[in-house]
């Protein structure tokens, strides 16, 4: 019948767009976004055309359609392959409390808002429940004298310090410094140093802050990354704009491509910086970009992903009130030994905070060996 056969080739029409969108967003990761930069879009909604694909497998039974079937179990392999858990993180248990490193990152912006007491508030109730030895921030701007001493902050930032006893520390300059990409630790930090990594004419770029200090003996370097935004301008939630005009959507497009290079060349830089460092590393922030972006895979290539390896539940972070995709992240290099990892459901910045716990892989080998 015409209609059926009508039906059948809408089906296969949109079952072909599923498999292609797919195949993009798996290729994001692998593939430099100066040969194709639409890729890295594809990538974000990827864990959810991953299960589009998974259950699309059920029609196409039905149907008995054997090469499809064929095609898409092949498909569910990859999907194993990139979903499946890297495992091989260490038993907390076998680590007494002082030989634990707790992490923390959250991109907590300010916000002009009624409810921004409640918001401090819970804030240091976190801190002060978790009690994570380092903690990273995006977007909690800290002013720095010359000689690296605290100056101003934002006043839920100082809490941190006035409140909480976290110490913070700038670079050494001849005149003041400011960073949006502060840290904060329980213990002293002995050189800072700050970073806006290719900036564009306004000054605007990824943040970085580079810390070095001395943990349980031993030498590590510490970053903070906040890497390049698509911006705060969305095309539906513009008053004058029509959001069906081709005029608005090209513009946009061209505004998120312009961002994705800008990330890759940030992300090349900050890696680079990385494979330079000759003692273990912590890197911790904003990425902006998924796990299945080109971005995050280039800067942490020889890292451990600590929500991969140790994580419990989905670790989704953004947006706090309806999580959908995982962009800050806590990274560590192979002499560490990866405890735990998570997101807690709180809503206290438009992020939701990562919080890990890692130790010294040395240490648990010797353990066991006693």
């Amino acid at each position: 019948m015409p209609v059926r056969r009508f039906l059948r080739s809408i089906a296969y029409l949109l079952y072909g767009a599923l498999l292609a969108s797919f195949l993009a967003g798996y290729a994001a990761r692998f593939v430099p976004p100066e040969a194709l930069w639409w890729l890295q879009l594809a990538a974000i909604p990827l864990p959810y055309l991953s299960a589009a694909v998974v259950l699309g497998a059920l029609p196409v039974l039905l149907a008995r359609n054997w090469a499809l079937l064929g095609l898409n179990g092949a498909l569910v392999v990859l999907i194993v392959i990139r979903f499946w858990p890297v495992g091989g993180g260490g038993d907390p248990s076998s680590f007494t409390a002082g030989e634990k490193l707790s992490l923390m990152t959250l991109n907590y912006p300010s916000w002009p808002s009624h409810d921004r007491a409640r918001r401090r508030t819970d804030f240091l109730r976190l801190v002060q429940r978790e009690r994570p030895d380092v903690i990273t921030m995006q977007e909690g701007w800290h002013f720095y004298g010359p000689d690296g001493t605290r100056l101003h902050a934002r006043d839920d930032m100082a809490m941190l310090a006035d409140s909480a006893s976290y110490l913070t520390s700038g670079p050494l300059r001849s005149d003041r410094s400011v960073t949006h990409v502060p840290i904060f630790s329980l213990f002293p930090m002995e050189t800072v140093n700050t970073f806006v990594i290719a900036p564009d004419r306004r000054g605007t770029g990824a943040d970085v802050t580079r810390a070095e200090t001395t943990w349980r003996r031993r030498r590590l370097v510490i970053f903070n990354v906040h890497l390049q935004s698509f911006g705060s301008a969305k095309p539906w939630r513009e008053d004058n704009t029509s959001i069906l005009s081709p005029r608005t959507w090209i513009r946009y497009l061209r505004q998120y491509r312009d961002a994705i290079l800008r990330r890759a060349g940030q992300a090349e830089q900050i890696a680079a910086m990385i494979e330079e460092e000759p003692d273990p590393v912590i890197v911790m922030g904003d990425f902006n970009s998924t796990r299945h972006n080109w971005d995050f895979n280039r800067i942490s290539a020889g890292l451990q992903d600590t929500h991969a390896v140790a994580g419990s539940g989905r670790g989704a972070t953004y947006h706090a009130r309806y999580p959908i995709a995982r962009i800050d992240f806590i990274l560590a290099s192979e002499e560490f030994v990866v405890l735990s990892s998570r997101a807690p459901r709180v809503r206290i910045s438009d992020h939701r905070p990562v919080i890990a716990s890692v130790a010294w892989r040395e240490e648990g080998l010797a353990a066991s060996a006693n």
